[in-house]
């Protein structure tokens, strides 16, 4: 099972929890004559044989409706992008004209589980959405199920003890053909008539257990079940938190420095154990569980799994944690590379600076100056920075292999430890200060020959002054 489809599944099994009585027995039942014509463009599945009403003793005050087929329904019957429907059309005040009606919407059916249907108003001639009846529709795919059951509010309506009622069911709305009415008319019935011994078809949506303990038990067990897919559902938040933990540091820079890590691999290591838990919670059938002892240890496996998914979720939440401690140390590794970066800038600049001012003197000028002491300790203070500089490269590079937080410490340490090595920019400083007070502001240039000023601070005649600067 997919790790997104876990809340999902939270939420059907809550509404197969709570979906309609698993042990009712109808206390009014009746059905409408049978539909005896059919039009030749009929698809066989969209025969409708009858309409059914009923109330039972679990839910006294909500009417029942069927619309019974000659075929089992399918899943996309209603949804099949053709603007297929079916619904029961009332007369509630028995005019002969329909004032309402109860009908499916273009949502699938899905096993045995119920959803939202569609109430319309009527009595206009154009029909209109109307929310003064929630509509509850649903069927039994798993078992095959020629029926389409629907569920409202005996109060939303202001019912007369008699109305009329008739089913309609239409293939596709766009060809004003392909319809098929139950009855051939509208059935006058009362709603007050009908008790039956038992239901048919069943008013229910959750297969039912042999007697009142069972039940009980078999619900205690989807509960369970439900209680162990949330608490996988919050492992999954718990590691979504995990992978965001670097978001919430305050320091940029840290968490510049911990998107470079293999960090968020934390994170992730305990998918193999999450996965073993969701495949035995999606393996956990309770409506199949017949028996209180059968139930009851469905409720035991069920809770069992919900500690184990909690256990997991605690260590993913320690895993975080462990993750959000590490930006003070992220924060001090940014500080030394940022002396680093500060000391390259402050000794490389100025000798590159140099080596340019260098380039433009007469040859004699300029291998003089080289010569000097001043220039060898300046150059080879330079390459010192050089070396230095590609010795942190090589050190930064073990950052894209770091899987624990307490690998950054040892880095830190080797970087204070190379620091040391960083020349001294005071004395760096003074040297080149001294070369460059050797270097003449300009010097002569006639053509490609570039010689120094005369004695009197002035160029040739035909020579340039060319600055140094």
């Amino acid at each position: 099972m997919k790790k997104f489809s876990v809340i999902a599944l939270v939420l059907l099994f809550i509404g197969l929890l709570t979906s309609l009585p698993a042990n009712a027995t109808w206390i009014q039942y009746q059905s409408s004559p049978a539909d005896l014509y059919n039009r030749a463009d009929l698809p066989a599945n969209y025969d409708l044989l009858s309409v059914s009403v009923g109330v039972d003793d679990t839910s006294p005050n909500e009417y029942y409706f069927y619309l019974n087929f000659n075929k089992p329904i399918t899943p996309l019957q209603f949804a099949d992008g053709k603007g297929s429907w079916a619904g029961v059309m009332l007369d509630i005040n028995n005019d002969g004209k329909f004032d309402y009606s109860i009908e499916t919407n273009a949502q699938s059916y899905s096993n045995n589980f119920y959803h939202e249907g569609q109430f319309m108003d009527r009595r206009s001639g154009t029909p209109q959405a109307d929310r003064r009846c929630a509509v509850i529709t649903w069927t039994n795919i798993i078992s095959d199920a020629k029926w389409i059951g629907f569920r409202i509010q005996k109060t939303c309506l202001n019912f007369d003890s008699i109305i009329g009622i008739q089913g309609y069911v239409d293939y596709d709305s766009k060809d004003n053909a392909t319809n098929d009415w139950a009855p051939d008319s509208i059935w006058q019935m009362s709603l007050s008539g009908g008790t039956v011994p038992s239901p048919t078809p069943t008013p229910t949506a959750t297969a039912a257990a042999s007697n009142e303990e069972a039940i009980d038990a078999q619900q205690a067990a989807v509960k369970a079940k439900i209680v162990a897919l949330e608490s996988l559902a919050s492992f999954y938040t718990a590691k979504r938190d995990c992978l965001e933990s670097s978001a919430n540091f305050e320091d940029s820079s840290a968490i510049e420095l911990f998107d470079l890590t293999d960090l968020n691999s934390l994170c992730n290591q305990l998918d193999l154990e999450a996965s073993s838990i969701d495949r035995k919670i999606t393996a956990l059938d309770p409506l199949s569980k017949k028996t209180t002892s059968s139930a009851n240890i469905a409720t035991d496996d069920a809770n069992a799994l919900a500690e184990a998914a909690d256990a997991l979720t605690a260590r993913m939440q320690d895993i975080s944690d462990e993750i959000s401690l590490t930006e003070t140390s992220l924060s001090k590794l940014s500080v030394v590379i940022a002396v680093f970066d500060e000391q390259e800038t402050l000794i490389s600049q100025p000798w590159e600076a140099l080596i340019d001012r260098l380039s433009i003197l007469p040859v004699s000028m300029r291998a003089s100056i080289m010569k000097s002491g001043d220039y060898k300790n300046a150059q080879g203070s330079a390459k010192q920075m050089t070396t230095v500089m590609n010795t942190k490269e090589t050190l930064l590079k073990v950052l894209s292999g770091i899987r624990r937080p307490t690998q950054i410490t040892p880095l830190i340490i080797s970087l204070e430890s190379l620091r040391a090595q960083l020349p001294q920019l005071k004395n760096y400083t003074k040297l080149i200060s001294s070369i460059e007070k050797k270097i003449p502001a300009f010097v002569c240039q006639k053509g490609s020959t570039v010689v120094a000023a005369t004695k009197t601070g002035k160029c040739a005649k035909g020579y340039e002054a060319l600055p140094t600067n």
